[in-house]
């Protein structure tokens, strides 16, 4: 998956992530070798939320892979910009 671009990113991935990111509550938390984000979850859940919610951990999950090995750029704002911008 090397040298990919934002048009490769599967679009199931980035709607189920930002899906996520949007209804679920989370929290973030930062140290410095690491970042942790935590959805909160009811106590008691059925099944199918339990294996709903896994579904869209893997969504994530693929969503942050794809990303991390896309060949999107980082290291000019400018450069990003004009890449992507409309």
């Amino acid at each position: 998956m090397a040298n990919i671009t934002l048009q490769h990113i599967t679009p199931i991935h980035f709607h189920e992530t930002v899906k996520a990111l949007k209804t679920l509550e989370y929290d973030i938390y930062l140290s410095v070798d690491r970042l942790d984000i935590r959805f909160r979850i009811k106590e008691f859940e059925s099944h199918s939320e339990t294996m709903k919610r896994f579904e869209q951990m893997e969504h994530i999950q693929a969503f942050l892979y794809e990303l991390t090995n896309s060949s999107v750029p980082i290291d000019d704002w400018d450069e990003f910009i004009r890449t992507y911008r409309r």
